[in-house]
């Protein structure tokens, strides 16, 4: 090679390492971002989270790490990220436990503005199945037996969506339901499947499958409209029970104080990946649908769930101190 030849390649690698050493700290090639997780590995914000991460990697040209931080109904995870420096490298995938638990904690620990929002990934319901041989065929048998006589109910947890649906109908229609929180959506299904609770209010990521199959009975879905998952079960809307409509949530929120550019960048990459259609196929068999808004409308989104889910709280009691 020339020295001449030399000499400008020199230089152009000088260039290269000047505009790489400009660039801010959350823009440097090859820097980790750090997307934690409310729940143990193995659900459907663990699953979205890892699907994500994967296509955000390759689109950020930078590793994602998924990392699992369940406990405390997702506070520990949420404490963690509240506190990280905001520079776009550490994010968290929650869902509704990041409205749920400020009015369900005296101390979760943290408030939800120490986070700015960034994305939503997908909206889907809880889902109120039985056994195939129960006497329960609708929603408004169940109801109208439980205000009778109590009727015992499965949720996946203490404060969850699917327990603050519950607790809904017994305010606002009068049944008697006797509430057995379980550690996840898994053994409450293995539970009414196996015929030792008559009725769980679950999400569709862990019961679908066994409506689609014949071994649970879908009697509502919490969602505005049907789920394409499960189409032949109606909605609380359509079985008089609107105003226990309650969807659930997955999204993607930073700590407070992110750069308003960073925020962008990221929200219009994984909106992106959001409608990709292998991302949006697995979305939809987790029993959701995929959204990828802007911050402000996830943002009015989440100041709306908080503002329904305190006042179902209040009203029904509900705490998990």
């Amino acid at each position: 090679m020339h020295k001449q030849s030399k000499g400008r390649l020199g230089l152009l690698w000088l260039g290269l390492a000047a505009c790489f050493a400009s660039l801010p700290a959350h823009a440097q090639p090859g820097r980790p971002l750090h997307l934690v997780v409310i729940t143990a590995p193995g659900g459907a914000a663990d699953q979205t989270a890892r699907l994500i991460g994967d296509q955000l990697g390759k689109v950020l040209d930078r590793p994602v790490l998924v990392e699992n931080k369940p406990g405390a109904g997702g506070n520990i995870a949420s404490q963690y990220v509240a506190r990280a420096e905001p520079n776009g490298d550490t994010l968290l995938l929650t869902s509704n436990n990041h409205t749920i638990n400020t009015a369900l904690y005296r101390q979760p620990g943290y408030s939800t503005g120490d986070f700015v929002p960034v994305v939503q990934l997908a909206r889907g319901p809880s889902v109120t199945v039985v056994p195939p041989d129960s006497k329960y065929k609708t929603i408004k048998q169940l109801i109208e037996d439980a205000r009778s006589s109590p009727v015992s109910f499965g949720s996946i947890g203490v404060g969850s969506g699917a327990h603050i649906v519950a607790e809904c109908l017994k305010a606002t229609t009068g049944a008697q339901f006797e509430h057995i929180p379980y550690k996840g959506g898994a053994p409450a299904v293995a539970d009414v499947v196996g015929g030792h609770v008559p009725v769980v209010f679950t999400t569709l990521a862990s019961a679908g499958v066994y409506v689609h199959s014949g071994k649970l009975r879908g009697l509502s879905v919490s969602s505005e409209k049907r789920s394409e998952t499960v189409p032949d079960v109606p909605t609380l809307e359509e079985s008089g029970y609107g105003a226990c409509t309650y969807a659930t949530w997955l999204g993607i929120v930073g700590p407070k104080g992110m750069p308003a550019d960073v925020v962008d960048r990221l929200n219009q990459a994984i909106a992106r990946i959001v409608h990709m259609d292998k991302v949006k196929e697995t979305i939809l068999t987790l029993g959701y649908e995929p959204v990828g808004d802007t911050p402000d409308q996830f943002g009015e989104m989440l100041s709306a769930d908080m503002e329904k889910t305190s006042k179902l709280i209040r009203q029904a009691g509900i705490t998990a101190d």
